[in-house]
């Protein structure tokens, strides 16, 4: 029963995975578990612990009990030819290539826009109306999704789509963030 299921949601994780283990290893009731993002960057990180990080939770994006949502840090990775999608705090070239170097493309596309759990949409910073445009209420999620894999296309080619764009709100070129970057202040 899907009423009865317990689920976690572990925003972003920001390379602490160990803290994460300590805290399944303890509390393993858990059904589902939705990770909001951000699995990489800290402050004084380095590429030994972006490639922990990936390897401790590469097993886990094919675990039908994991949930990974997509967000700005890990989009940096994901989109190597995006200078947007790579402009952000933390990114080193480093890094990008050792996290590569755990997680390909298959991997990275276990990665999910969003998620709904329960008639909740989860994403990692939400969704901007302004940014997905013609909405009357009623959110065509099937619409969004499409959108976003088309945004996720162009930003392999180094094309910046509205739907990942970075919002004037955090220093970017654009009215709204997408939904990996909406500020909601």
């Amino acid at each position: 029963d899907n009423e009865a299921m317990k689920i976690l949601i572990w925003p972003d994780v920001h390379l602490r995975w160990r803290v994460f283990d300590k805290f399944i290893k303890k509390n393993n009731t858990f059904d589902h578990v939705i990770f909001g993002g951000d699995l990489f960057d800290d402050f004084y990180d380095d590429p030994l612990m972006a490639k922990a990080c990936a390897e401790y939770f590469k097993p886990m994006l094919w675990d039908r009990k994991f949930t990974f949502l997509m967000g700005n840090h890990d989009a940096y990775y994901y989109f190597p030819k995006n200078f947007e999608a790579s402009k952000g705090g933390g990114f080193k070239p480093a890094k990008w290539d050792v996290i590569n170097k755990v997680f390909n493309r298959t991997d990275w596309n276990r990665f999910q826009h969003y998620t709904v759990e329960k008639g909740y949409v989860i994403s990692h910073a939400g969704f901007a109306l302004e940014v997905y445009g013609g909405f009357d209420g009623n959110v065509d999620w099937g619409r969004v999704a499409k959108w976003c894999d088309e945004a996720y296309e162009l930003s392999h080619a180094g094309i910046v789509s509205p739907i990942l764009a970075i919002g004037y709100e955090r220093g970017g070129r654009h009215k709204k963030g997408g939904h990996l970057w909406q500020c909601w202040s």
